[in-house]
């Protein structure tokens, strides 16, 4: 494995401890809402039975384990989390000490190919300096299906020039942020044979400008697809056609499902107080 490089020396931060520790100081009610309201968290909920095993990368401080653990899944799974940040590990071995965590370095994840029915990753791909390379990677390494999180743009090709896409990390770091065509994803999937689903939910949201992103200006505008979009895909490495299932959602969720229930939530929360509901 590589040494960190200075494009994702911010992850191994106090900062980013800092950043990541929000979801641990959240009650289970309002956590498993919030974590509960993006796509894929869901996903993994539906999909994993008794007896599968389950391969985190990117784990940070463990914030899937507590939703596997307050959904009553953890303990009939197998699970494995990675992360590269010794610090996030750190606080994940802390928070859950009888769940395996382990800290790794850039570069391949050879010694866990095949040996995971599912793998998952949220917020990943999209830092990465190659994400096409990185999500070659972790399909490598999933049996049955490959659960991530990431950026999609539906109009405009794929831009990977670094210099101007990026995002400002904890005021000290610019980190990689690439916002992937996706046609040009499904292609990539297509061209591997081994998929045969996927099942893609794009929340759209304007991409540029928000959270310090230094993106292209198209980016900026609707116009361009822009959206925090969910993939999931099922695996089969014995299939050697190019036949494949496409299915495509356009679900609110995530942050912009939070931000647009608040107002409701509140109201809920008043009514519960006064035991008028």
């Amino acid at each position: 494995m590589k040494k960190l490089n200075k494009n994702y020396l911010g992850w191994n931060s106090k900062d980013h401890l800092i950043s990541f520790n929000f979801w641990n100081d959240l009650s289970n009610y309002e956590f498993n809402f919030r974590w509960g309201s993006f796509r894929e968290n869901q996903i993994i909920s539906e999909v994993l039975k008794k007896g599968d095993s389950l391969f985190e990368v990117g784990c940070a401080t463990g914030t899937t384990v507590r939703w596997l653990k307050n959904t009553g899944i953890l303990s009939k799974i197998k699970y494995l989390g990675v992360d590269i940040s010794d610090t996030a590990i750190s606080k994940a071995n802390f928070l859950h000490p009888k769940v395996n965590f382990k800290k790794i370095g850039l570069g391949p994840l050879k010694e866990y190919y095949n040996k995971f029915d599912y793998v998952f990753s949220r917020d990943t791909i999209m830092h990465q300096e190659k994400p096409f390379e990185f999500l070659w990677e972790l399909i490598k390494c999933a049996n049955k299906g490959l659960i991530i999180r990431l950026r999609t743009r539906d109009s405009g090709i794929t831009n990977y020039n670094l210099e101007s896409n990026c995002q400002l990390h904890y005021d000290n770091y610019w980190m990689p942020y690439i916002v992937i065509n996706i046609s040009e994803i499904i292609d990539f999937l297509k061209s591997l044979k081994i998929i045969y689903s996927i099942e893609i939910n794009r929340s759209y949201e304007v991409l540029g400008g928000s959270t310090n992103r230094y993106l292209p200006k198209d980016l900026y505008f609707k116009s361009a697809g822009g959206a925090e979009t969910s993939i999931f895909l099922k695996i089969d490495k014995t299939k050697t056609s190019n036949d494949i299932e496409i299915i495509k959602t356009d679900l609110v969720e995530g942050r912009k499902l939070i931000r647009f229930s608040i107002f409701k939530r509140f109201i809920i929360a008043v009514l519960k107080k006064l035991k008028l509901l």
